[in-house]
């Protein structure tokens, strides 16, 4: 069975802009020149907000699926609701 972690986009960009604003208030000053710090921002950059449904989810078993096939698996063989 497939672990699945959904997290709401407004949540992920709440936590992005929170984290940013957290670094720039806690960095201080030192010697490394400008294309050190944004070399070293570009690696602490928070990830751009997807869908749930877009996510890629690791298998417990380490395989890497997508949720829209769990989803299927889920529904198969079950009509769609039409009202």
């Amino acid at each position: 069975m497939s672990q699945i972690i959904l997290e709401t986009a407004d949540g992920r960009a709440r936590w992005c802009v929170w984290a940013r604003v957290c670094r720039e208030a806690t960095t201080r000053p030192t010697g490394v020149g400008k294309e050190e710090r944004q070399r070293q921002a570009r690696d602490q950059t928070c990830q751009r907000v997807r869908s749930g449904l877009t996510q890629m989810v690791w298998a417990i078993e380490g395989d890497e699926s997508s949720i829209h096939a769990e989803f299927h698996k889920v529904i198969s063989g079950q009509l769609r609701f039409l009202g």
